[in-house]
């Protein structure tokens, strides 16, 4: 398995960094599938599943549960070389790729910045890339 996420798919605002390791998460699992065919390597790609680190709460239209998502990766385990997990995670995937990617932005900087609002991790968050910008000035 290569843990991705449906952030590999259309661009997160705020969140650049997550996003293109899941990119590339899902770039490796995907070349590797084709490389290696008898191996069985998934490219697992879900939407919202709840869990304390999340802090996602399951209400099937945004998050689903921990055990709905792993009972869809393993179903598709030596069938697919991509899985969402979720079925609804999956119709959510095709529907990103129906807007505009500029539209796409425009809702997850809206979406992300309530977050980051509601979080305290905003202040760490400004402040590590103050801290890293500084240091890069300096160099």
């Amino acid at each position: 398995f290569r843990s991705s996420s449906l952030s590999a798919e259309t661009v997160v605002v705020y969140h650049n960094l997550y996003g293109a390791t899941k990119k590339f998460n899902d770039y490796l699992s995907k070349g590797l599938s084709i490389e290696f065919p008898k191996l069985d390597i998934l490219s697992v790609r879900p939407g919202g599943v709840e869990s304390s680190l999340s802090q996602i709460k399951n209400d099937f239209f945004t998050a689903t549960s921990p055990e709905n998502c792993a009972k869809g990766i393993f179903n598709d385990l030596g069938y697919e070389i991509e899985t969402h997990g979720f079925w609804w995670h999956e119709v959510n995937s095709y529907l990103f790729k129906l807007f505009p990617e500029f539209i796409l932005a425009f809702i997850s900087e809206k979406a992300m910045a309530k977050v980051i609002k509601n979080r305290k991790a905003r202040t760490i968050y400004y402040a590590f890339w103050r801290g890293l910008l500084s240091v890069l000035r300096s160099t």
